[in-house]
């Protein structure tokens, strides 16, 4: 997906998230993160309760998005989890994301962790370039920034409001596995006028075919990029996409939650 495709998938995304609350889940009462999913009460070969798929129209085929029991994913037993099932995505060409509303005061929350697993990478799926920005696994936070902070031209904003009528989002945090790109590497979407964050995580083909515990402190990059805002989130999405590099790609999911910054890993505190 090229950084205009980041742009427009975002309009068409995180404008339509369920205005409703989300459900969260404290750990045993400790109230040390809040669960966004780990696909666990979800119907086994579906998209995840309480998610909604969006494609972006350019893409030929959907990113086909299921839960599916962990025994099946080869490896799985580096994935100690109770609930026994994660969440699967193969692109093929194609590319489109699952979202779901989700607020959290990142003062207090402000870890993000999970687990993500990719079959393999695709060369020529680097984040920067005219044909580039397809990433094998990525995950999205819509972020609120300052007040008054509006970098989305008047038209494409009229615009979005005119086929969605909810309005844009103006800022997103993007955290991504890339093909080359370097961990800790930031890249931006030049095409837009939404300030669209990429932060590469994970990087190359080391650990391709195992379940990799990614974290990252979104509350540093809030403050580095969008300062003196309010430091909530709006939404999540995952997204596995391959229709730049016209291949097939497979990624998995589990266990998303933000975290007060102490262990929140279910293996540490059985939850």
């Amino acid at each position: 997906m090229t950084f205009r495709g980041n742009f427009l998938l975002l309009l068409i995304s995180f404008l339509v998230f369920p205005m409703s609350s989300p459900s969260v889940k404290a750990n045993k009462g400790e109230e040390n993160y809040l669960l966004v999913d780990d696909f666990g009460l979800s119907p086994s070969d579906s998209i995840p309760e309480g998610w909604t798929e969006y494609q972006f129209k350019k893409s030929r085929h959907a990113t086909e998005y299921r839960v599916i029991p962990d025994a099946t994913v080869e490896g799985n037993e580096t994935n100690a989890l109770s609930d026994g099932y994660v969440l699967r995505a193969e692109s093929d060409c194609g590319g489109s994301l699952i979202a779901k509303r989700f607020i959290v005061d990142l003062h207090q929350y402000p870890v993000l962790r999970w687990r993500w697993k990719v079959e393999e990478i695709t060369d020529g799926a680097e984040g920067e370039g005219d044909d580039s920005g397809d990433f094998p696994a990525r995950i999205y936070v819509a972020v609120r920034p300052k007040e008054g902070f509006n970098p989305i031209r008047s038209v494409a904003q009229e615009l979005a409001r005119s086929v969605t009528g909810v309005p844009i989002p103006k800022a997103a945090l993007n955290f991504v596995w890339s093909s080359a790109d370097e961990p800790g590497e930031t890249l931006f979407n030049q095409d837009a006028k939404v300030r669209n964050v990429i932060v590469v995580v994970e990087s190359g083909d080391a650990n391709v075919g195992r379940w990799v515990d990614a974290e990252v402190n979104v509350l540093e990059y809030y403050n580095r990029f969008f300062p003196g805002g309010p430091a909530k989130t709006d939404g999540i999405g995952i997204m596995t996409d391959s229709d730049n590099t016209e291949t097939r790609v497979v990624a998995y999911y589990d266990d998303v939650r933000f975290c007060t910054g102490e262990t929140c890993d279910p293996r540490e505190t059985g939850g």
